[in-house]
């Protein structure tokens, strides 16, 4: 007989049960003290980015306050139809306006007409998606049918053969 190596016990080998179930406990233990480690690492990191991104934002906010950006300076410093860009004092021209309306309501026909060919695109193609449907709802009635077709012959062949073994002469 044997004796293990760390408590000096009887086993079969030289370590016992009780120090190879200590053993594993211990490796389980150094791993989920591991995995919480790189669950902490993880959730650091985690925060770290939406700092810096929190920190971003309130640059971008503090540089950029405008809804428009500003010819001179390049900021989006402007709101609309400004006289004058509040970073860097330069003077903003009528003409400027102009040319933002202009390119506004351009974008804004473009938008709307995309939106008025997706519906007629839609309206267009509602026949072929009503038949789809219809196709769909003959083909599970088709199903239905045979389902039930193939049923009512395997009654009437189980009731045929009832009736025939009652007639079978032995």
């Amino acid at each position: 007989m044997l004796t293990c190596n760390r408590c000096g016990r009887p086993s079969d080998d030289f370590t016992c049960t009780l120090c190879r179930s200590v053993e594993r406990e211990r490796r389980e233990d150094a791993e989920r003290e591991e995995r919480a480690r790189e669950e902490d690492v993880e959730r650091e990191e985690r925060a770290w980015e939406v700092s810096r991104a929190n920190a971003e934002r309130a640059a971008e906010a503090r540089f950029n306050p405008g809804d428009y950006n500003c010819p001179e300076c390049l900021y989006r410093t402007l709101r609309k139809r400004a006289s004058r860009c509040p970073m860097c004092h330069a003077a903003v021209g009528v003409e400027y306006w102009n040319l933002i309306e202009a390119s506004e309501k351009e974008a804004a026909a473009r938008a709307q007409a995309a939106a008025k060919a997706a519906k007629e695109q839609w309206d267009r193609e509602a026949p072929a998606r009503a038949q789809a449907a219809r196709d769909a709802a003959d083909r599970a009635a088709q199903a239905a049918r045979h389902i039930s077709e193939r049923a009512a012959r395997a009654a009437a062949t189980k009731r045929n053969e009832a009736i025939s073994d009652t007639f079978r002469v032995v």
